[in-house]
């Protein structure tokens, strides 16, 4: 079989091309009532674009610490979401304009920002003169989007060599690239989330909180894989090539995210509860008073207690279709995650639990426009990364020497 017919073979199936429609339209009948509440309700639309733009983006850097953990480590695991994780990866040049709201709004969203508050607190003086200044945030922000940017744009003109040149040994030099790539991304990730998150709260600093959404990257990079990859099982060439052992591997990495994030989270809440000082536990008692206590309840029980129990049966990780609705149940407990550290941080929801209607349009919005993107770049190369030595090895078990 020729190297044309062979990438015919894998590529995706027309579904994808409803997909994408499909997501389409969702995001235009999301975006007109999300303008909507752009002129009524100015901060709020501001507080929710935040929060669907946090969730987007650690789903596309997800899925790149993802990648680079696949080119580090190897294994079969990666060999079925490989391009899954490079279409989603490529996302970051829509993150880029989406942005620019958040540059807009910066004066609404972040305290840090307004003059008569800083002038109230001596200590968030000494914070905003050494690093929370706009002239040093807006940088920064740029720093951040040309390092992914560069991240992503190296990884990828491998990737696109190695389907050109299958005669080329090109799994070194990915490797070469995602070791230092995950070391920059833990520290780039680190800096960033004090900046777009942490600094809602400037009165308030955990050297964990990184930790916590690394988890949630991963964690939510993974399930979105699954999610697609089961869905693509449905039709062919993913159907025959995929096998209910594959499925099991994610499954349990999946399960390994889990148990990460929870660990982390526990990691962070012990510390400060058992030092018990006004000025730590703060940040908490904002979260379990008014309402958000119930909230913590259900939040604690979807992102860790109900996925952990599901995913130590083996039988629901080999299984696709059940260990997909799992993965959407993870999807959705990274979204109560991020709405849980997002908007108690606002002086008007601290203690007072609430769910606004712009909560759930803005980012549905968002991750409708994320989505058609993705199934854009998901259709343009074969399901399959053909010339990757493990992928090789898969479809070799699978179609013989042919």
């Amino acid at each position: 079989m020729s190297s044309s017919q062979t990438r015919e073979m894998f590529t995706a199936p027309p579904v994808v091309n409803r997909w994408q429609r499909w997501a389409l339209v969702c995001g235009c009948v999301f975006a007109i009532p999300s303008v909507v509440g752009w002129f009524l309700e100015a901060d709020q639309f501001y507080r929710s674009y935040l929060l669907g733009f946090m969730y987007c983006f650690e789903w596309t850097v997800g899925c790149l610490a993802l990648l680079m953990l696949y080119h580090l480590t190897g294994g079969a695991w990666g060999t079925a979401i490989r391009r899954i994780l490079e279409a989603a990866m490529q996302n970051i040049w829509l993150l880029v304009p989406l942005f620019i709201p958040i540059v807009i709004g910066i004066r609404r969203l972040y305290p840090w920002t307004r003059p008569e508050v800083v002038a109230a607190s001596p200590h968030l003086q000494m914070i905003a003169h050494q690093y929370l200044r706009i002239s040093l945030w807006l940088p920064r922000a740029g720093l951040y989007f040309v390092v992914w940017i560069l991240l992503v744009g190296t990884l990828m003109t491998f990737s696109r060599r190695q389907d050109r040149e299958p005669e080329a040994n090109l799994a070194p030099a990915l490797r070469a690239i995602s070791g230092p790539g995950a070391v920059i991304y833990l520290f780039l990730t680190l800096f960033l989330y004090v900046d777009w998150v942490m600094s809602l709260t400037p009165d308030w600093f955990s050297m964990i909180y990184g930790l916590i959404f690394n988890a949630g990257q991963g964690l939510a990079a993974i399930s979105f894989a699954v999610v697609i990859l089961s869905l693509l099982v449905r039709y062919e060439p993913m159907k025959t090539v995929i096998q209910p052992g594959q499925f099991l591997d994610l499954g349990k990495i999946v399960l390994t995210f889990v148990m990460m994030w929870a660990w982390w989270t526990y990691a962070q809440w012990i510390i400060y509860w058992s030092g018990n000082k006004p000025d730590e536990i703060s940040w908490y008692l904002a979260r379990t008073r008014g309402g958000w206590r119930a909230y913590g309840v259900v939040w604690i029980a979807v992102c860790f207690f109900i996925p952990f129990a599901l995913l130590l049966s083996r039988r629901f990780k080999k299984d696709a279709v059940i260990l997909r609705r799992i993965a959407l149940l993870a999807l959705f407990a990274r979204f109560m995650d991020d709405f849980w550290f997002i908007t108690p941080a606002f002086p008007n929801r601290a203690g007072h639990f609430h769910f606004s209607w712009l909560d759930a349009v803005v980012p549905i919005s968002l991750v409708s426009f994320w989505l058609a993107l993705f199934f854009q770049h998901l259709k343009a190369r074969p399901l399959l990364a053909l010339h990757d030595p493990h992928v090789a090895l898969v479809l070799e078990q699978v179609y013989g020497g042919d």
